[in-house]
């Protein structure tokens, strides 16, 4: 009989995702940098909480490409997308369905395609910031790009993936939050974070939400 030290773990250990930020701390920062002040423990809060989160949905989308990551040793574990595959890592002996390593992020709003590469250069630029002026650099630009995915895509807007709240909510938050506050950075440059692909979606995307605006003008 084989040794139970070698066989893989079957009591499942669930991911942890990282939560949304909340938007009154956001906004405190916002407030504080307009008067020339910075609250450290709160920058760093801010700055950390979003980088967890976007590692978080960063992961959540390589799960949903076949490439999970173990909860217990960050193992990558390539594997195919069906129901009733059991993920098990080689290195830890970890294991657990699919199904329920996929339910761990269901509805945790995790999921926002448009955002992939914008988290992905946070996550890579952030770590990298020592001064409070760096940090909050790298938090307006965040937070910029995803208020812009926002208005760019139809449908649910990426930024409730980063920030707590339902769509309407953040989106008059993110509205608030932008009324007098200079952008480090013109729309335009999110053509190099965009691969064609995307770009072409993109123009799809609006011409279809152009169409249904115009048909619902002519209805009325």
């Amino acid at each position: 009989m084989e040794s139970s030290a070698h066989q893989p773990n079957l009591i499942p250990t669930t991911p942890q995702w990282a939560k949304r930020v909340a938007p009154w701390k956001i906004a405190r920062l916002y407030e504080d940098d307009a008067k020339g002040m910075h609250d450290e423990t709160l920058l760093n809060e801010v700055a950390f909480a979003l980088f967890s989160r976007c590692k978080s949905m960063l992961m959540v989308e390589e799960a949903r490409l076949g490439r999970a990551t173990c909860p217990s040793c960050e193992t990558i574990i390539l594997h195919p997308v069906q129901k009733s595959h059991v993920l098990t890592c080689e290195k830890c002996g970890w294991a657990s369905p699919w199904e329920q390593y996929r339910h761990s992020f269901r509805g945790k709003h995790l999921i926002a395609p448009g955002l992939q590469h914008f988290c992905q250069e946070y996550a890579t630029r952030l770590p990298a910031a020592r001064t409070a002026r760096e940090k909050m650099y790298w938090i307006d630009w965040l937070i910029h790009r995803a208020h812009w995915e926002g208005t760019a895509l139809p449908g649910q807007p990426g930024a409730t993936c980063l920030i707590q709240g339902r769509a309407q909510e953040v989106h008059a938050f993110l509205e608030r939050l932008s009324f007098g506050t200079q952008r480090i950075s013109e729309p335009g440059d999110l053509q190099q974070f965009w691969s064609a692909a995307e770009l072409k979606k993109l123009e799809k995307w609006r011409r279809a939400a152009d169409k249904r605006q115009a048909n619902k003008a002519r209805k009325s």
